[in-house]
């Protein structure tokens, strides 16, 4: 289905590539995106997809969602409370400093 949209649909080809599919029952699947832009972007086109795999396929009663799986990632500290706090649980002899000198800012 892919390749046979690539001319037509490119942009949204690409989008689905790699994109991970579970089989949750037999005439019922997921594609699984990472954020919600990629799934606003194909949820247009499923009924187009599908007419597609269901006449490839020979499933009349074949269907599909999309389910966004997100990623968790570090954050980082940008404010300077934030990155004291940070360095402060890793070193708390950092409080200690704040005392001796109090004038000093983040």
């Amino acid at each position: 289905m892919i390749e046979a949209m690539k001319n037509e649909l490119p942009k949204l080809s690409e989008q689905l590539k790699d994109k991970e599919l579970r089989m949750d029952e037999e005439d019922f699947f997921t594609i699984i995106v990472n954020n919600s832009f990629i799934e606003s972007e194909i949820k247009p086109h499923l009924i187009r997809m599908l007419t597609y795999l269901r006449g490839k396929s020979g499933r009349p009663n074949l269907n599909c969602k999309t389910e966004v799986v997100y990623e968790e990632k570090e954050a980082v500290a940008y404010t300077p409370r934030d990155k004291y706090d940070v360095m402060q649980k890793s070193n708390p002899a950092l409080d200690t400093f704040r005392v001796l000198f109090p004038e000093v800012d983040y």
